[in-house]
Order: C-alpha cells, then sequence, then structure tokens
C-alpha cells in the first residue's frame, strides 16, 4: 500500500503537526472506549491532547470529522494487515468472508469505539462526503483483495460494492439495537454465498 500524506487545511503536516494531530486522535480514542459517540467531545479532546480548542479545530472541524479520521486509519490498517497476510480459502466467497471476519473481529475489539464510528458514518453531514468516501473506497479496497492481484471483473467490481452496503447496513443494524454484535459476521457471511458465485459451478456451467 502505498505510503499517505496527511494534511491540514490542504497543507501537508509538518512532523511537530503530524505529532500533535496523533495526540488529538489517541484522545477521542480513549474517551470513544469510555463513552461511546457521547464521550467525544471536542473541549475534552482538546483537553487530553493538550492543545488549544481552536487548534482542534483546524485539525478536525467537528467530532464526525474526527471520528472518521479514526475509522480510514483503522480501515487503512486492515488493507495493511490484508496485503501482509492475504485473505485464506480456495475460492473467492471464501477469502471474502476471511476479510469480513477479520474487519468485524476488529471491531469487536473496542465496541463504543465502532459505534461511535458507524454513528459518524451515516451521520448525512454534507461536509462530510469526502470523509465517507475515502472510507467507503479503502473498505473497498481491502474486500478487493480478495479477488486476487489481477484487473476486476465488472462483476467482482458490482460485487464489492452491493457487499459493503451490506456490511454498512449491518453495522447500523447493531448500533440502532436491532441486532446483537454477533449476528454482524453470519449475515455478511450469508450474502457472500447470495452474491459470489461458485467458481466450479461456473466454469461447467
Amino acid at each position: 500500500m502505498p505510503g499517505r500524506v496527511e494534511t491540514v487545511a490542504g497543507e501537508e503536516l509538518s512532523d511537530a503537526q503530524a505529532e500533535r494531530r496523533a495526540r488529538i486522535v489517541a484522545s477521542a480514542l480513549s474517551l470513544a472506549r469510555q463513552g461511546g459517540f457521547g464521550a467525544v467531545q471536542m473541549r475534552e479532546v482538546a483537553s487530553g491532547a493538550e492543545v488549544a480548542l481552536g487548534t482542534l479545530y483546524r485539525y478536525f472541524p467537528s467530532k464526525e470529522h474526527l471520528l472518521l479520521a479514526i475509522q480510514l486509519d483503522e480501515v487503512r490498517a486492515l488493507v495493511g494487515a490484508v496485503e501482509a497476510k492475504p485473505p485464506r480459502g480456495e475460492r473467492d466467497a471464501d477469502r471474502l468472508k476471511d476479510v469480513f471476519g477479520r474487519a468485524v473481529r476488529g471491531l469487536g475489539q473496542q465496541p463504543k469505539v465502532a459505534s461511535a464510528m458507524i454513528r459518524a458514518l451515516v451521520t448525512g453531514e454534507a461536509d462530510l462526503v469526502e470523509e465517507v468516501a475515502a472510507v467507503r473506497a479503502t473498505t473497498l479496497e481491502a474486500m478487493t483483495a480478495a479477488f486476487g492481484s489481477g484487473a476486476l471483473t465488472e462483476r467482482q467490481v458490482e460485487t464489492a460494492d452491493l457487499l459493503y452496503h451490506v456490511w454498512l447496513s449491518a453495522m447500523v443494524g447493531w448500533v440502532s439495537g436491532l441486532q446483537e454484535f454477533e449476528w454482524i459476521e453470519p449475515e455478511l457471511g450469508r450474502a457472500i454465498d447470495r452474491l459470489v458465485p461458485d467458481e466450479a459451478n461456473e466454469d461447467t456451467a
């Protein structure tokens, strides 16, 4: 995965700014682990990061921007993990289940943070479009690794897109209290079995 350059207001961060951003993210994560979305208050984040409130807002205009930045960092880490240890399985479906399983289990290790990130992702604020799009694109990058390193077919692209929507719907169902967290991975597995053809059967069709 190519390296990335963090920016603030379109400008590349200096080492000092990058360190400050890291403190801000760590402070927000600590608050989210304690109390989820509601606990991530900008004044408390600034205090924990030892930065002025105005400085915090320069890096992140709202807590939703901050939580989506955290989610993007998490998804980038998943992409890196998938590249370092490719998905297991003989079939596309098996490898997709492996990728989703890693993602879901990772979220399950810090459920309050996961809930906060999903709430930020679906807030619907117009000024979050770029952040939401970046999370989606990076999630799809992790998913499509299940199809190998070659060029994707149109069907594979469509399948990955549909599975992203199933994943998001499942996460929203959990965050809103409709389902238990343990339901998410099996639900994704059922969707994969429906949407991803058995390659052996396709070859003999």
